[in-house]
């Protein structure tokens, strides 16, 4: 095994790794949150969309494949569509078009 220097020696072990990730703030982890809570909200009902830039979803994809998804179609989250917009702060919005920010 290769040295790593201290504090490092268990990145090449994916568990480790995953737990890393899962503790880093992420617009993944965020978007579940809020779409978790509009299911309770609006009894089951889906969201209309997320909206995010082409960087935020550049981070979305990184985060996935990170995690060892082997999504194909990056552009729905749990059944929700994706849009890409440079003018959003990242937003779901709500079943009844009410914008919810995912920051």
């Amino acid at each position: 095994m290769p040295a790593f220097s201290k504090g490092h020696e268990n990145l090449l072990n994916p568990c480790a790794l995953s737990n890393v990730i899962l503790r880093m703030p992420s617009l993944y982890l965020s978007m579940t949150e809020k779409l978790s809570a509009h299911w309770k909200a609006h009894a089951n009902a889906y969201p209309q969309k997320f909206l995010m830039t082409r960087a935020q979803h550049a981070e979305y994809v990184r985060v996935l494949k990170l995690c060892g998804s082997n999504k194909s179609d990056f552009f729905t989250h749990m059944g929700v569509p994706i849009e890409i917009a440079e003018d959003t702060p990242g937003l779901m919005v709500a079943a009844d078009g009410v914008e919810v920010s995912l920051l």
